[in-house]
């Protein structure tokens, strides 16, 4: 890709189950525990920072709105806000109208290690949480008007906060926007031995408005020992 010298690298890491599923409940079975070791292990492999969408970061974090009348009438400097720009780990958060209300700027998550939250927003995002994030220290990245501009992000990531390398872990939605906008560089599929099979849970890549196909080659495949399958693709 013409781009990617000057952007992070992404690779788009999964678990679902055999039908593609990404929920559902197979993931909290005893019997594929090591699946779900495996994942995690290949996740420290693959990057220290990650990419999350609003909906599945709203799931783990504080439910509670932002009280943005707060800070009305407070001064917002225009552009990014650029701190804690060498730290280890990145939870990154892609909320296009900054809508996720954050205790502090960092994240946890079931046994996880510490990551420094990292928010990715559109000019859709209000001055007041703009305020807000600026009154915790959580650092801001503006990457397009009304839609994200995803390799915009990924080019402010690389440049500002030295990220090389990314892990994109989902949900479908923003899986699919960067699917759609080409920047997904491998594909790492483990997948549970489980068939879930619930129309209405999500899908690895959820793209609305349309068909849309590419093609991926396939790079690996291991089988692991509670009967998973670990899946690694590229783009041709």
């Amino acid at each position: 890709m013409s781009d990617q010298l000057d952007r992070c690298r992404v690779i788009c890491h999964m678990i679902t189950s055999i039908d593609g599923k990404i929920n559902g409940g197979f993931e909290e079975q005893a019997d594929a525990e090591q699946s779900g070791a495996y994942y995690m292990q290949k996740l420290e492999e693959y990057s220290k920072s990650m990419a999350i969408g609003c909906v599945t970061s709203k799931q783990s974090v504080c439910k509670q709105q932002v009280e943005l009348s707060r800070y009305t009438g407070i001064s917002v400097p225009e552009g990014d806000y650029i701190v804690e720009e060498n730290a280890d780990r990145y939870y990154i958060s892609f909320d296009r109208k900054g809508s996720i209300h954050w205790e502090s700027n960092t994240f946890t998550h079931e046994g996880m290690p510490e990551y420094i939250v990292l928010s990715v927003l559109t000019a859709q995002a209000p001055k007041e949480y703009l305020a807000y994030l600026r009154s915790i220290g959580l650092p801001y990245v503006i990457a397009g008007e009304e839609e994200m501009d995803i390799p915009l992000a990924l080019k402010k990531l690389k440049e500002n906060f030295g990220i090389e390398q990314l892990a994109l872990c989902g949900g479908g939605i923003l899986n699919g926007a960067f699917l759609k906008a080409g920047v997904i560089d491998e594909l790492s599929i483990v997948m549970y031995p489980y068939i879930q099979g619930n129309a209405e849970n999500r899908s690895v890549m959820e793209l609305s408005g349309g068909k849309y196909l590419k093609k991926m080659s396939a790079q690996k495949a291991e089988i692991l020992e509670d009967g998973g399958i670990h899946l690694v693709f590229r783009p041709e």
